[in-house]
């Protein structure tokens, strides 16, 4: 288990029990600040505990849904407009509207783990959104897998979602033109 700092502290009472409990091999220190229980950790476990408000987006969400093969190189997490900036080599950090920000905002169980993540219906708006910065070669994999489950999407649910966004109109007509 990935524990932060101060949940060391209620289990070990002080500094000097992490000390103990890391000299003795029942707790591991993984990075400043975030522990484990396990000598072998997930990297995800660690990106959770460390931001645990996260919402991944764009790769990391197209990948966890099953829209993409391509492993990400980075976690790619969203965050709102006024949040403050992630230092962290690992994550890459987009920052989102305030009005837009819970748009599509769901949980989904990924190989035993809960993320917070964006549903499919919001990540086709942002494909069709972004699609002039991914690598043509990644979109038309996306939206190929998007065509493979076009029976699985929920078009009154993109719908809402487009009325959130500038430019509704646009994203819609590319949205029935490219998968439906």
């Amino acid at each position: 288990m990935i524990c932060t700092y101060s949940d060391c502290i209620v289990k070990f009472n002080n500094d000097y029990g992490i000390r103990k409990a890391i000299d003795s091999g029942t707790l591991f220190k993984v990075e400043p600040g975030i522990y484990s229980t396990k000598q072998y950790w997930d990297e995800l476990s660690v990106i959770l505990c460390k931001y645990p408000n996260s919402v991944f987006t764009m790769q990391s969400a197209w990948y966890y849904h099953g829209l993409s093969d391509e492993v990400p190189d980075r976690y790619f997490i969203a965050s709102p407009r006024d949040g403050l900036k992630m230092v962290d080599s690992r994550v890459r950090q987009h920052f989102i509207s305030k009005h837009i920000f819970d748009v599509g905002l769901t949980m989904l169980d990924y190989q035993g783990t809960r993320l917070r993540v964006y549903d499919k219906e919001r990540m086709l708006i942002e494909l069709i959104r972004n699609r002039n910065k991914i690598p043509f070669d990644y979109y038309k994999e996306i939206i190929g897998h998007y065509r493979d489950k076009v029976q699985d999407l929920n078009v009154a649910l993109i719908d809402k979602y487009l009325q959130c966004f500038e430019r509704r109109e646009k994203l819609g007509n590319t949205i029935q033109l490219e998968v439906f």
